[in-house]
């Protein structure tokens, strides 16, 4: 089996030539945690070990989707391809750092459930961190066969997700289950992304034909799901490509610049565009094209509020995270002049 049936593009294929690393060969990240990972080369599948330098709170670390650059003989990871797309969010807790979830992949399924997961709110932030992620986005609701609601939700989704296709499938009640792969193929890789239990483990193991991921029914009440999968996986598909498995995640903070929210938004920033003032907040300002259309019937009131929610959100920890990515290239420049200084002189000085 070929690497480029594991994705490896031309995009990874230039790095690799640029890194000119001839005792080296190219892999892909199967498992990025926990240690040791689990990767794929032209050899087959075989684990390595890490260097601490690319835990996953350090600038660089190693997550599940990577291509790296592999030592066969000793099976140690000696450094990480550049990414091509990254789904990042704010990590868990009350640090002030991003986590990377996924890497590499060609498409991301946000996956919602059309019961008591459905949340539209939740939904704008999946897809602004999907627009941040450089990957194509497809919207999957999922447990179509049991909503009451079926057309009105999709109605709703629809409006929030803009250009973004949706799409309603079930796949136990087997509708609508070739949806997923009329995005996939050869060499494309996709991810899965959304809560516990709306439905990404059934998916997998649809796509692979097999009993790969375990299951367990949602939680009676509320629907909450239980976490089945406990960590990042790929796993090549039958009938080609590539999935990535992620557990689900319930706390989902922002980790992106300004052009995602806008693009996730792009009807509320195309009235905001028109406010007279540039830095107008959309509340009593004069002048203010937001609160016009919403007047006008033009913009759901509901959809500029949680704009302004988002954004309010992005500049609260705007100098935070500007903090952190200084401390990192601090952290890496650092790194870089240590390795300069083994190089020279065989030692740190």
């Amino acid at each position: 089996m070929t690497l480029e049936s594991w994705g490896f593009s031309a995009f990874f294929r230039d790095a690799w030539q640029a890194l000119g690393e001839p005792t080296l060969v190219p892999a892909r990240v199967l498992r990025g945690e926990p240690a040791p990972i689990r990767v794929q080369s032209a050899l087959g599948e075989a684990l390595a070990s890490v260097a601490g330098r690319f835990r996953e709170d350090e600038p660089g670390a190693i997550v599940t989707g990577d291509w790296i650059a592999l030592d066969e003989r000793q099976h140690v990871v000696r450094r990480p391809l550049p990414r091509r797309t990254a789904f990042v969010r704010r990590a868990a807790g009350r640090a002030t750092r991003p986590q990377v979830v996924a890497a590499n992949f060609d498409v991301a399924f946000v996956m919602m459930g059309l019961d008591q997961d459905f949340n539209l709110h939740r939904l704008e932030r999946y897809l602004a961190l999907a627009h941040a992620s450089g990957a194509a986005a497809v919207v999957l609701l999922t447990k179509a066969a049991l909503a009451t609601a079926h057309d009105r939700q999709v109605r709703e989704a629809q409006a929030i997700a803009r250009s973004i296709p949706v799409h309603a499938i079930d796949v136990i009640a087997g509708m609508s289950t070739d949806v997923p792969r009329l995005y996939m193929g050869e060499g494309v890789t996709a991810a899965l992304l959304g809560s516990s239990g709306v439905g990404k483990s059934t998916l997998l193991n649809h796509l692979l034909g097999r009993e790969q991921a375990r299951t367990a029914p949602t939680r009676a009440g509320d629907d909450k799901g239980r976490h089945t999968t406990t960590q990042r996986e790929l796993f090549r598909l039958p009938a080609g490509g590539c999935i990535i498995d992620t557990p689900g995640m319930r706390e989902l903070a922002l980790w992106c610049d300004d052009d995602a929210l806008q693009t996730t938004f792009d009807d509320v920033a195309g009235f905001a565009a028109q406010c007279r003032f540039r830095d107008c907040r959309h509340g009593d300002e004069p002048g203010c094209a937001v609160r016009r259309a919403v007047d006008d019937g033009l913009l759901d009131p509901g959809r500029a509020e949680r704009f302004d929610r988002l954004q309010h959100e992005m500049d609260h920890g705007r100098a935070r995270r500007q903090a952190w990515e200084r401390h990192a290239q601090e952290r890496l420049g650092g790194r870089i002049t240590r390795q300069a200084m083994r190089l020279k002189y065989g030692r740190d000085r």
